[in-house]
């Protein structure tokens, strides 16, 4: 049988292919075995970040995911800074404190000027210029460059109109703001720039001296049919729509959209943070959190100086009519759509650091 095995022509081929063929099988499976203890090696060696990186998505649940990105830490600094750049150069940026008339400015003033000594900067106070809130394009130039020149770690404060320092190609300040429920503040401006006018004469900025005795409820019945006429500048209020709008006259005008969405988009685009009066507690703490290197420790000092404040009588304002109430809430449309919107930010900021 061997005999016949050699003798066919065959044969030597036969065994040629037979024995490649055994040897590329016995190659080709050591190498398949070499690759399935490699990639064992290395899942071994990736278990725990397999544990955490499922690359298989369906098999993670939709609250999985949540909670997973819930969890990724957030830098408080990132909620109101535009920039790394600006987070690095905090300690050297100027802080301008935009003033808006009656929103508890006497502490925060106080609180300000404690922290100044405490912390080393420079408070700069400009609460004579009340009237002086509308610059030309020559004095908003002027004062751009005054702030130019302050000392680094300053805080700037005076009640002015939001002005862009981009515009004339220079680095935009920390802007900074405190507001009141729109009714409350309304009724105490109203009734407080007819104090100062009756006080200290030299900063009454109320022209039409015949209504400074005037009541808010005799007011509206006065102008019943230009009733916005008693929450306006000329009859000694300030909306904070238009600080917060800036210097453009379409910023005066009552009830516009354009002012009201110019102001909105300030606050969102400049503003570093802008706090609420009804809810001062969070308002020092979000502060402290947001800009530790001016506000370290701020709500300490708060809590030293709130109760003397919280006292306070108001002597001068006189209480509305419950139909003057309806009548002022009315009037003042778009700036409760301000404070909410306001409000929202605040309370989303807070969320995120607590």
């Amino acid at each position: 049988m061997s005999e016949t095995f050699f003798t066919n022509k065959y044969d030597p081929l036969i065994i040629i292919v037979s024995l490649f063929l055994l040897i590329g099988n016995i190659f080709f499976v050591n190498q398949d075995s070499y690759r399935y203890k490699v990639a064992t090696r290395t899942t071994a060696n990736e278990k725990q970040e397999e544990e955490i990186f499922i690359s298989n998505t369906n098999q993670i649940s939709s609250n999985k995911v949540k909670d997973f990105i819930s969890r990724i830490p957030i830098d408080p600094c990132e909620i109101c800074l535009k920039t790394k750049r600006d987070m690095m150069d905090i300690s050297n940026k100027i802080i301008i404190y935009n003033q808006i008339l009656k929103c508890d400015t006497s502490l925060f003033n106080l609180i300000l000027r404690a922290q100044s000594k405490k912390h080393k900067y420079q408070f700069v106070v400009k609460s004579h210029d009340y009237s002086i809130q509308i610059l030309n394009k020559n004095e908003q130039k002027k004062f751009v460059a005054y702030i130019q020149k302050l000392k680094r770690r300053t805080i700037y404060k005076r009640s002015i109109r939001f002005i862009n320092f981009e515009k004339f190609n220079k680095s935009q300040p920390f802007y900074i703001s405190l507001l009141q429920n729109p009714f409350e503040r309304i009724l105490s401006d109203y009734y407080y720039s007819r104090y100062l006018c009756k006080k200290k004469s030299s900063i009454c900025f109320i022209r039409n001296k015949r209504i400074l005795h005037e009541s808010l409820d005799d007011c509206l019945i006065r102008n019943k049919n230009q009733s916005y006429f008693c929450i306006s500048s000329k009859s000694g209020v300030n909306s904070p729509i238009a600080y917060f709008c800036g210097q453009k006259s379409f910023c005066d005008q009552y009830n516009s959209r354009q002012a009201l969405d110019r102001a909105k988009s300030n606050i969102d685009k400049h503003y570093q943070f802008v706090g609420i009066t009804e809810d001062l507690p969070k308002t020092f703490l979000l502060l402290e959190k947001l800009i530790p290197k001016y506000f370290k420790n701020i709500t300490t000092v708060y809590n030293h100086h709130h109760l003397r404040y919280k006292t306070k009588s108001k002597h001068y304002i006189q209480k509305p009519t419950a139909a003057t109430a309806q009548w002022i809430q009315n009037l003042l449309q778009n700036e409760i759509e301000l404070y909410d919107f306001i409000k929202q930010l605040f309370y989303n900021h807070y969320r995120r650091l607590k």
